[in-house]
Formats: C-alpha cells, sequence, structure tokens
C-alpha cells in the first residue's frame, strides 16, 4: 500500500455551496486533481473527502474597497479538516495527520 507524503496539497472542490455557520459543522468536497505517489495514482480525481470546519476567525475590518463596491458583509477565514476518503471504486480510508 503507497501513502502520500505529508504536506502533500489536494485540491478539492466543496460539492455544494454551503453556509459555513459554527466549529464542527461537516464538509464534503470532491478530489479535482489527481495525487500520484512515483509513478502510481492514489487519490483519482472524483474521490470524496469528508471533515469538518475546524476554525472560524473574522477577517480584518473591510477595506476602502470593499466598502466602495458595496461590500457590506465581512469575509470570515475558514479553517477545515478532512479525516476520511472515498474512492470512486468504494474504498473508505480515514487520513491521517501523522
Amino acid at each position: 500500500m503507497l501513502s502520500v507524503p505529508k504536506g502533500t496539497p489536494l485540491q478539492l472542490a466543496l460539492e455544494q455551496e454551503t453556509r459555513v455557520k459554527k466549529v464542527g459543522q461537516p464538509i464534503h468536497a470532491i478530489v479535482v486533481g489527481p495525487v500520484y505517489a512515483f509513478d502510481r495514482l492514489v487519490v483519482p480525481v472524483g474521490s470524496l473527502v469528508s471533515g469538518q470546519v475546524t476554525k472560524l476567525r473574522p477577517s480584518p475590518a473591510p477595506s476602502a474597497q470593499s466598502r466602495a463596491g458595496r461590500r457590506l458583509t465581512p469575509e470570515r477565514k475558514v479553517e477545515m479538516s478532512f479525516n476520511e476518503l472515498a474512492l470512486p471504486d468504494g474504498r473508505h480510508f480515514q487520513l491521517n495527520r501523522a
């Protein structure tokens, strides 16, 4: 079994538009870029990942540019952690941070 080195980025897209409300909220995404280990495909496009919102931080005060554009809702910085990977063939794996 091959493992992906720690820090390998996954290119993800949220499955659907999601309104983030709280820490612990479930999040689901689809892998949109394949991941290879050496010359072998280990995470194909279309795989699903599941996780949760781990941190919500308010952004700094809106800039003059965003105020001029009438964007009144402040953005928040959202951190997510993904802990399960489901491959298109039905196999499921826990994602470890080891």
